[in-house]
């Protein structure tokens, strides 16, 4: 993709501040002159602001006017964002957001000739203004306890969308060709997000664990085929670092992930829509870490699992070490990437209508030597 633009933006804002209450107004304009399609912004914002003991409420509502050159009307996006923050007591925090408005979308879409985004994939649009009316509600609860060092933060988001366009797939020459159509339809994704860690001071370590959860709802239209479809995301993070001595630590961190989906609104004759199989995703790091005055020694170690089909997978192991020992003007760096020689890796790609197996070129074991001088 050819890209090429100017791009000014100028904007100044007021601040009104009272004992419980503070306004701020901003209003502010941007040009932007590009190869693909040149547009202007005006925009304001009036924000209120209440700060009460334990409670404080804020909410704005943006406009903005996007003038096209050469279109005889404007575009209007308006919206309206509203939060309250509320503190419980020294441990508890709850948020509660929300958000309305309609946005303009990137501008790669006004770019018309067909582009490739990686080796296989090919974007294209037809021609139009891509607008998204958008809500956007969330609810975060935090607790905090420092003397134990145990937090634990939940997230619920709920999401809904409508669209002015709607993307198009078909495969021709085994390369995925995606076409923006300007067929207008709905989104809505709803998702929890929970994150708990505890400390151990008397033993130097740290556990925590990240599960996540996200159920989506979309269409595509797919060889000129209409196609809604759900599409849902389980992700599971757990890591732990312990510091043995003063000048060693390890930790790990890993990834699970799995992905599934249906699609279609016409079931079969059991009843039920089709799908794809819900694969899994697995990485695991393992690193350890040494360090003294002039010398540091680093190693790291990382196995792969990934499902290319449920009766099919691959696995993968790497190792890295690193050290480097420091002189009054001089460092001396050693690394050895890859010790186990790896050539490729595979793994899959995973769409709400489709699955398909890519592979990567590993860089070979390499000996890395640097003499860092300071003059």
């Amino acid at each position: 993709m050819l890209l090429e633009g100017l791009y000014a933006r100028a904007e100044s804002g007021w601040i009104i501040r009272r004992t419980e209450v503070r306004q701020h107004y901003t209003v502010g304009a941007s040009v932007d002159l590009n190869n693909l399609k040149n547009h202007h912004r005006l925009w304001v914002t009036p924000a209120y602001e209440y700060l009460f003991k334990s409670l404080t409420f804020r909410m704005s509502a943006p406009l903005q006017a996007v003038l096209f050159p050469g279109d005889k009307e404007m575009l209007y996006l308006a919206g309206l964002t509203f939060r309250t923050d509320y503190k419980i007591n020294y441990a508890w925090n709850t948020r509660l957001s929300a958000r309305y408005g309609k946005e303009l979308n990137d501008i790669t879409a006004f770019y018309l000739k067909p582009y490739f985004t990686d080796y296989r994939t090919t974007m294209e649009n037809e021609t139009g203004i891509p607008v998204t009316d958008k809500q956007l509600y969330t609810l975060r609860t935090e607790y905090k306890n420092t003397l134990q060092e145990f937090f634990v933060t939940a997230d619920l988001t709920v999401s809904r969308s409508r669209v002015n366009h709607t993307l198009e797939q078909s495969v021709r020459d085994n390369i995925f060709w995606w076409t923006r159509r300007y067929i207008p339809h709905r989104e809505s994704s709803y998702g929890i997000n929970t994150v708990v860690s505890k400390g151990f001071f008397d033993i130097n370590t740290k556990v925590s664990a990240e599960v996540s959860y996200w159920y989506n709802q979309s269409a595509q239209i797919r060889e000129g085929v209409w196609m809604p479809f759900s599409f849902r995301t389980l992700m599971i993070k757990p890591s732990f670092s312990i510091s043995l001595t003063r000048q060693a630590e390890m930790a790990y961190n890993g990834e699970l992930r799995r992905q599934w989906s249906s699609f279609g609104d016409n079931p079969d004759k059991s009843g039920q829509v089709a799908s794809l199989s819900g694969l899994w995703n697995m990485s695991h790091k393992g690193s350890f870490y040494y360090m003294q005055r002039r010398l540091d020694l680093s190693a790291s170690a990382e196995y792969f699992r990934n499902e290319i089909t449920p009766d099919h997978s691959v696995n993968l192991f790497f190792m890295d070490v690193a050290a480097s020992y420091k002189f009054p003007r001089m460092t001396l760096q050693l690394q050895l990437n890859n010790l186990l020689n790896h050539g490729d890796y595979s793994y899959t790609v995973y769409h709400p209508l489709s699955l398909y197996s890519s592979q990567i070129a590993i860089r070979p074991r390499e000996i890395l030597f640097r003499v860092i001088m300071d003059l």
